[in-house]
């Protein structure tokens, strides 16, 4: 099914930085606007996906800024998702609609075209989303919230993004212009089938290492001198020795033994850590990350995409500006253990995760990214205790 509105206010999202959860902005060659979609079926949560088309006309900056930097189309991506309340953003395409010269930055006036994706249960939610979060847009707009949050979000990826943005103003008129005539297209999506069992493992663990070490050396070092040595002198010497002594002992003594044992055993088996179902009972038996998950790093950040290690963490989530909460994983096997209520997002990431919600009223959990398929959750073990 597909609903297209000629005339709809724009949108954003429920956290700081959209970055937090892995997603990149691919630069854009073109500046030609794509046909509507028509409708599909897509690996996302079943239920109605609405996108909305239109642009933003911005001040002090050229669309070479744009197009030539990832770090500003990043920065406006994660700006446009954190005040509006999208689930994502793509095609930023920049155009120049000045016709001055490079020298007078504010005098550059440019067009930003993107396509805002939302999702919710059905084509009326849908619609109803993409309404409201082009009406939290259009307010951030209107109040100079949009450009200040768009600085902050570039200062926090490179200094050149921030130098490119630092002159950056939003023609507000020609801006609700775009976004009342912008373009919504409604699809209904499906999640993908389950997948078939996979196929009982090829083979057993090894046995034990082959052979044990060698027995001591074949040789051990020879006996003492055969005698003692003679008792003190009975004098002093009287003079100094009329000659130097002779050379060197005639022998030394043997040589050392054959040989050290060839070495070690091949290894210790090696130790799994606790078990998914194990570690959630942990958790709601009130137990903390040094005893649940003793083998990952325990953290209080809420964005953890750069971990190169499973990390634990346990407690409250992340509240954006707009009061929504949410958490992001690592690539690793995590254990996330997460008591609050209202928690409107938590993204596991990669890996085989713990996940333990414990509050009030909780949604969009998923074991991998933004795709909540049975196929990306499979090897996740979530749990959703909800207070009475």
């Amino acid at each position: 099914m597909m609903t297209t509105f000629p005339r709809l206010l724009l949108a954003a999202t429920f956290l700081a930085s959209a970055d937090a959860f892995g997603y990149i902005i691919p630069p854009e060659t073109t500046t030609t606007a794509a046909p509507p979609v028509e409708t599909t079926t897509t690996a996302a949560p079943a239920g109605a996906q609405a996108k909305v088309s239109t642009s933003l006309f911005m001040t002090g900056l050229s669309a070479s800024d744009v197009n030539e930097d990832a770090d500003v189309r990043a920065a406006l991506k994660a700006t446009i998702i954190s005040l509006g309340g999208y689930d994502d953003v793509s095609n930023i395409v920049a155009e120049s609609t000045s016709t001055r010269r490079r020298l007078e930055d504010t005098a550059l006036k440019i067009k930003i075209s993107f396509d805002a994706t939302i999702f919710a249960d059905d084509v009326s939610a849908a619609e109803d989303a993409a309404a409201a979060a082009t009406a939290k847009l259009v307010a951030a707009v209107e109040s100079d919230k949009f450009v200040e949050e768009l600085k902050v979000q570039a200062a926090e990826r490179s200094p050149e993004a921030a130098d490119a943005l630092e002159g950056a103003g939003v023609d507000e008129e020609k801006t609700r212009d775009a976004f009342a005539e912008a373009t919504v297209t409604v699809e209904v999506v499906t999640a993908k089938p389950t997948p078939n069992p996979s196929a009982e493992p090829t083979a057993k663990p090894t046995d034990l290492p082959t052979d044990l070490p060698t027995k001591v050396p074949t040789n051990l070092p020879t006996d003492l001198p055969t005698k003692v040595p003679t008792k003190v002198p009975t004098n002093l010497p009287t003079d100094l020795p009329t000659n130097l002594p002779t050379g060197d002992p005639t022998a030394g003594p043997t040589t050392a033994p054959t040989g050290l044992p060839t070495g070690l055993p091949t290894g210790l088996p090696t130790v799994d850590p606790p078990t998914p179902n194990a570690t959630t009972q942990c958790f709601l038996g009130g137990n903390g990350c040094d005893t649940c998950c003793p083998q990952c790093n325990e953290t209080q950040g809420y964005f953890n995409k750069d971990s190169t290690e499973c990390i634990c963490y346990q407690g409250a989530a992340y509240v954006g500006d707009f009061g929504s909460k949410g958490f992001a994983g690592s690539e690793n096997n995590d254990c996330i253990h997460i008591t609050d209520d209202d928690i409107d997002y938590v993204v596991g990431r990669g890996g085989n995760d713990v996940i333990v919600i414990e509050g009030f009223h909780s949604m969009f959990i998923y074991g991998d990214y933004f795709d909540g398929s049975v196929e990306s959750q499979k090897n996740c073990n979530i749990v959703i205790l909800l207070k009475i």
